[in-house]
């Protein structure tokens, strides 16, 4: 029930934008569903395993917007036209 309402409806909204970004010329993405989990992965895959594994060590917002960017300038590198 939650992965329906929380994650799973992310992928879904986030899919839904690349694909219009790809329709529009924005983007090159061949699979929208496949690029949304991988880019969620990207963002939010690292920093969830250190919380699981660290729960103690605490994560600056600079830290997280510094780590976040760059998964985003990964991402748009390899679905840019």
């Amino acid at each position: 029930a939650f992965f329906e309402v929380g994650p799973e409806k992310t992928i879904g909204w986030l899919a839904d934008c690349f694909r219009e970004l790809t329709e529009a010329g924005h983007l090159r993405i061949d699979d929208p569903e496949g690029a949304a989990h991988a880019f969620i992965g990207m963002v939010v895959g690292d920093l969830l395993t250190k919380r699981l594994i660290l729960p103690d060590e605490s994560v600056s917002m600079e830290e997280l917007e510094r780590y976040v960017r760059q998964s985003v300038r990964l991402f748009l590198a390899g679905t840019r036209p």
